[in-house]
């Protein structure tokens, strides 16, 4: 088997650009080097279950998820509704919100975000100012550029051994095999550390050991005065659940907050008839 190839290793600030190359062994030194700078700090919480959820600060998306939150130490999913990427951009903003009510409370560690070659053709760099307007600190995060997918996946699962990291967030062309998605899961389980992985052309059909599976689309943002855009607004839908029942739900995303609220008065209907309404 070819050895895991990670291009390069870089955090990002609001007005760097520049990356440093680092083979796969780098990144595991990165890796234990966090380890041995913030012994502490861990994804692990112990208590019972809604302790081990991150609140999304919305009734009614807290509501559809069994234990009131995102489940830490887990791995959760996100696609787009249209495979053939038009709605990456999209599922890639929900991550940001997602990880933005994970790392809400979260004193210190940073994020790890692995990325795969087509993607950052595509869609090009993450964008620290962009970041820091999301909600996000672009200093807690560092980021892997890999050539393939099965690169992504090592370096998450790298990633997710090291407990003092506060998430792993993976972007593929397609979602992993079942057994991939269950290393990935056991990786997540074990270190306490959640774990997030946007299949940006995945089909939805998938097999997966994940808690969570969610589907983006994009939509019009509300009309705003002057020429400023509006809040970013996605049809989200909850399409696997452990425990849970599929639901959907037209959201916006409040940078200035750090909160989902709900767009319109139609959310909250099943998934299946969204599904159905995107395929037509």
């Amino acid at each position: 088997m070819a050895a895991p190839h990670v291009s390069s290793v870089s955090p990002v600030r609001p007005t760097a650009h520049g990356e440093h190359k680092a083979s796969f062994a780098e990144l595991r030194r990165l890796i234990h080097a966090i380890e041995r700078a913030t012994p502490s700090v861990g994804g692990a919480v112990a208590g019972p279950a809604a302790e081990l959820a991150a609140p999304l600060g919305l009734a009614v998306l807290d509501q559809a998820l069994p234990a009131g939150g995102l489940v830490r130490g887990a791995l959760h999913e996100v696609r787009p509704a249209n495979p053939s990427g038009a709605d990456a951009g999209a599922s890639a903003g929900f991550v940001s919100a997602l990880l933005v009510r994970l790392l809400a409370g979260e004193a210190s560690g940073p994020v790890l975000w692995c990325l795969g070659a087509a993607g950052r053709r595509e869609t090009g760099r993450p964008y620290g100012p962009g970041l820091a307007a999301f909600g996000l600190d672009p200093n807690r995060l560092l980021f892997a550029w890999a050539r393939r997918d099965a690169d992504v996946l090592w370096a998450m699962r790298e990633g997710l051994g090291c407990s003092q990291l506060a998430a792993v967030i993976g972007e593929t062309e397609a979602m992993p095999d079942l057994a991939a998605s269950r290393r990935l899961q056991l990786a997540a389980g074990a270190s306490g550390v959640t774990a997030i992985l946007l299949g940006r052309r995945a089909l939805g059909s998938e097999p997966s050991a994940a808690l969570t599976r969610w589907r983006v689309a994009a939509m019009g943002s509300e009309h705003v005065p002057g020429e400023g855009v509006g809040r970013p607004r996605w049809q989200v839908a909850l399409e696997r659940c452990r425990g849970g029942v599929p639901h959907d739900w037209v959201l916006e995303w409040r940078d200035e907050t750090g909160d989902f609220a709900l767009a319109a008065a139609l959310s909250g209907r099943s998934a299946e008839p969204a599904q159905a309404r995107l395929a037509g």
